[in-house]
């Protein structure tokens, strides 16, 4: 906007509402070709206390509100984690009773295990001793004229000489003949 300031000075003056930067420009782009002469009286002028003060109290005002809505979003937030607190504090004393119960069966399912190796071993001995016996039981139970004809198809020369007495005198009297 072009003012003609060649035939009387512009005065003016503003006035503002909020606080802030103020630039002031000087544009002679309308005449480029012919020199100006400016000359300028900038003033600041502060406001008046009530002014200042009405303004910090604004403010205030509304740092407060921010505050106590804050607030109020803190304690809501507060309740809800004291009630999450608590129900992960119960859900954490379940959970360790399930655990001690569970550390409980575990441990006997331990004994059960370490008792049923030991009688597994316990069966494996009786199994092969008993293994050792059965022939030689078999053997006693035949008659003297089947162990007779049994101990001479083996001789002397086999272990069953040296089984037991009764065996030994058996070959003996079948060499005899």
């Amino acid at each position: 906007m072009r003012e003609p300031s060649d035939v009387e000075p512009i005065k003016g003056s503003f006035k503002a509402d909020y606080d802030g930067v103020f630039i002031f420009i000087f544009d002679n782009s309308f005449s480029w070709f012919t020199d100006k002469l400016l000359t300028y009286n900038i003033q600041l002028f502060q406001p008046a206390f009530a002014m200042a003060d009405s303004n910090r109290a604004m403010q205030c005002r509304r740092l407060l509100s921010n505050l106590s809505e804050e607030s109020k979003q803190a304690k809501l937030k507060l309740v809800q984690c004291e009630e999450k607190r608590t129900s992960l504090t119960q859900e954490i004393s379940s959970i360790e009773s399930r655990l001690a119960a569970l550390q409980e069966e575990f441990q006997r399912k331990q004994l059960l295990v370490a008792n049923a190796k030991k009688e597994y071993q316990d069966c494996s001995v009786r199994i092969e001793y008993n293994e050792a016996k059965k022939i030689g039981l078999c053997i006693r139970t035949l008659e003297k004229k089947t162990l007779s004809n049994v101990l001479s198809y083996l001789g002397k020369g086999s272990e069953a000489y040296v089984v037991c007495k009764y065996w030994k005198s058996l070959m003996d009297d079948l060499s005899n003949r």
